[in-house]
């Protein structure tokens, strides 16, 4: 039986964040065949001995996370939230009380990223794939930029998967005991998702970026052409990385940053989450682009060209 697959679309390989709320219906339409070619590929797994005995006989090994992108990330802006992240870097920041002001942004941001995840579970039940739609930040609590007090998120989803559905969760806005408010982000979500049970099957995780995968270089000199890294190995007891060499320049948190090889702070984010969930057990991270899969939406996960992040022998 294959193990639980996690995949994560980012917001800007679905949506043209250029403009607020629009989507880019070509690749919306070939990620929505994609997700429903995972799923359908997708057998019975074996849960944890406490959804053992489930009347439900073929629990749900999929579940989909997805980025904001021109949904929630301009309104988020404009209201001054910020993600966990960056209240983590920036300790001197002041707190801030959840006054009316940020309730009203925080109403409005995860109204506008609810809209996106509405029109992805709507068009996945149109193709098959019994998807139900989850808002995280409703479930657990923040404190100084450090979310906890997941159970009840971990409850839903496992209550969903129980049920042979879908989960479909997006990042969020999450109140805080001393910044008002925090956008938790999809990437973080999955991470958490990833590690929630240690007594499951080890899950195998694809994100869906609006870039290839992880280059050598970045940024690129004008006309290069990027080189993507097809495969990182990653020691699971102290996080560094250990092949390719190109990108071996100290533990997890310096990976790809290195004068010979550098990322977006996006593609960042993602090696961080994907050298932790490595860590925790995970059996391999995917990182692919979306033009991969505008040309071939039907292919396993595996199949497509990206970078493979796992752990080393």
């Amino acid at each position: 039986m294959p193990p639980p697959l996690l995949i994560k679309i980012g917001g800007a390989a679905i949506t043209n964040k250029s403009a607020v709320e629009t989507i880019d219906h070509d690749r919306f339409q070939a990620l929505i065949r994609f997700v429903a070619a995972q799923h359908h590929r997708s057998t019975s797994i074996r849960w944890p001995s406490n959804v053992s005995g489930s009347p439900f006989p073929q629990p749900s090994s999929l579940l989909l996370v997805h980025g904001a992108g021109s949904f929630g990330h301009h309104i988020a802006k404009e209201h001054g939230l910020k993600g966990t992240n960056s209240y983590a870097v920036v300790a001197e920041e002041q707190p801030r009380q959840l006054d009316t002001a940020l309730r009203l942004g925080m109403a409005a941001t995860r109204t506008s990223v609810r809209k996106l995840n509405g029109l992805i579970v709507e068009e996945l039940v149109r193709h098959g794939v019994p998807a139900i739609g989850i808002t995280p930040g409703l479930l657990v609590k923040s404190s100084r930029g450090q979310i906890h007090e997941l159970k009840r998120l971990y409850a839903a989803v496992h209550e969903t998967l129980r049920q042979g559905m879908v989960p479909v969760l997006h990042g969020d806005v999450v109140a805080d005991d001393a910044y008002g408010a925090v956008v938790w982000s999809g990437d973080d979500i999955v991470k958490e998702l990833a590690l929630f049970d240690p007594d499951q099957i080890p899950p195998r995780c694809c994100f869906v970026t609006d870039v290839e995968g992880v280059f050598e270089r970045y940024p690129l000199a004008d006309g290069e052409i990027p080189c993507v890294v097809s495969r990182i190995r990653v020691d699971r007891s102290s996080g560094e990385i250990v092949e390719p060499a190109a990108l071996a320049v100290g533990n997890g948190s310096e990976a790809v940053a290195g004068p010979r090889a550098d990322v977006t702070g996006g593609m960042r984010n993602k090696m961080q989450a994907a050298i932790d969930m490595v860590r925790g057990g995970v059996q391999c991270v995917q990182i692919v682009g979306h033009p991969t899969i505008v040309n071939d939406a039907g292919a396993a996960w595996e199949s497509l060209r990206g970078t493979r992040i796992e752990a080393a022998i």
